[in-house]
């Protein structure tokens, strides 16, 4: 399931520090040394509730990437499907949501995309960076 910390403040203090100090490093690394440095001013985590994920699922709306963009057919993605097929969110509702299909339409064009999220679908346990359409 996963923790979230319990003080957002000191989190987002933290995750800037870090950002700032490793700005070439992987997501993952930046997030370990985040979660560290975290702790280490005294903050602490809970457990994420599936109803807390389920409903910032529900509102940021994640859909399959290609029947999205080929055809405009919304087929919603749950937890289970997102890790094996390429998916985004289409509504971005704060700074925590990933990068959104309408957002990566007006970086790159829809075919550049297309051959991402099949790529993608051919290999679903490598990450995207969706920004730059690389795998990392």
């Amino acid at each position: 399931m996963g923790t979230v910390p319990t003080n957002k403040e000191l989190w987002h203090i933290c995750e800037t520090e870090i950002k700032q100090k490793f700005k070439r490093y992987p997501r993952l690394y930046r997030l370990y040394r985040t979660r560290k440095e975290y702790r280490l001013q005294g903050g602490e985590f809970k457990e994420a509730t599936i109803d807390d994920q389920r409903a910032r699922e529900l509102c940021e709306r994640w859909v399959q990437v290609i029947p999205f963009l080929k055809s405009g057919k919304v087929i919603d993605c749950t937890a289970t499907t997102r890790h094996t097929k390429a998916s985004r969110p289409i509504t971005r509702i704060d700074a925590d949501t990933p990068v959104t299909l309408p957002e990566l339409l007006k970086m790159h064009d829809r075919n550049s995309i297309l051959n991402m999220a099949r790529r993608k679908n051919k290999t679903p346990h490598k990450a995207v960076r969706w920004e730059t359409l690389e795998f990392h």
